[in-house]
């Protein structure tokens, strides 16, 4: 019985080769074969993936964790971010305020303020002057209105500021729930003023400002603020944040914030999410839980 070639299926008249135990294939199309630098078996140069210099098959690429900015396999300690993971040597870079990415030589960036910046492809898509500020302002106060009912009567400003002086004005206002005060990026006060980091993205900017509006709503409308739990606090203005987002159609952003395994902040939202299944928005708004 003659044998074909599972390749080409000619008949093979000659040496021939069995891989993966199940291909028969003539010497010729033998020759165009390669081994997956993972598993090593035998696939053919067009079902191969090429990343850097190694070639695998498409299971043990999908398989492999690489670092997205020294393009790496990574084994062992890794940092996982909304689409990508970091070596640790990686993630210890200055990164992008809007997309996170690290700093490469040679990559075009803004410099902003001690060792932060933003990417050149970010620049459209980060909040770095009070005009574009305002406008998101504006969204924000127009959102809480329409969704909630909310009125801020106590305005004061809104204005960007550097992480030094976001460090600073934090440290002031005596944030008592679990982020440090190196992390937070945007504070109210009682008196109407919130401050934004500068340089976040569009949708970061607009999650900030609904939240610290939430306070300031807080303030003036939840008699028993202070002795409120921080979930409660924080969970009621991660709902309108998360709220408005989604009604500006910004589900990454919405989703992110949702995921958030943080026990005050993305416990608080779900808790509010929950809640909002069996009370009136005006309850919730009114703090009445």
């Amino acid at each position: 019985m003659n044998t074909s070639c599972d390749i080409c299926a000619k008949i093979i008249n000659g040496k021939y080769v069995v891989i993966n135990d199940t291909d028969t294939v003539c010497e010729d199309c033998f020759s165009t074969f390669i081994q997956c630098d993972r598993c090593a078996r035998h696939l053919h140069r067009r079902e191969a993936v090429q990343y850097r210099s190694k070639l695998y098959c498409k299971e043990c690429f999908d398989s492999q964790l690489f670092c997205v900015n020294c393009e790496k396999v990574i084994k062992g300690e890794y940092y996982q971010y909304e689409k990508y993971s970091l070596c640790p040597s990686c993630n210890k870079l200055r990164k992008c305020t809007v997309c996170s990415l690290p700093w490469k030589s040679g990559r075009p960036i803004i410099e902003l303020y001690e060792d932060c910046f933003i990417c050149m492809e970010c620049k459209d898509n980060a909040v770095l002057e009070s005009e574009a500020l305002k406008k998101i302002f504006q969204a924000a106060l127009t959102l809480l209105n329409r969704i909630f009912g909310i009125k801020i009567q106590k305005l004061n400003q809104v204005k960007l500021v550097s992480k030094a002086e976001m460090v600073r004005e934090s440290r002031k206002a005596s944030l008592e729930n679990s982020r440090s005060s190196f992390n937070v990026k945007g504070v109210a006060f009682d008196s109407g003023s919130i401050l934004i980091l500068k340089g976040e993205s569009k949708s970061m900017a607009l999650e900030i400002i609904v939240h610290e509006l939430g306070h300031i709503w807080q303030f003036e409308n939840w008699p028993d603020y202070t002795g409120r739990e921080a979930v409660d606090k924080e969970g009621f203005c991660e709902w309108l944040a998360y709220k408005s987002l989604k009604a500006l159609s910004f589900e990454e952003a919405a989703e992110k914030m949702l995921n958030n395994k943080d026990e005050i902040y993305g416990n608080g939202l779900r808790i509010f999410l929950e809640r909002e299944k069996t009370m009136s928005i005006e309850n919730l708004v009114r703090g009445s839980c």
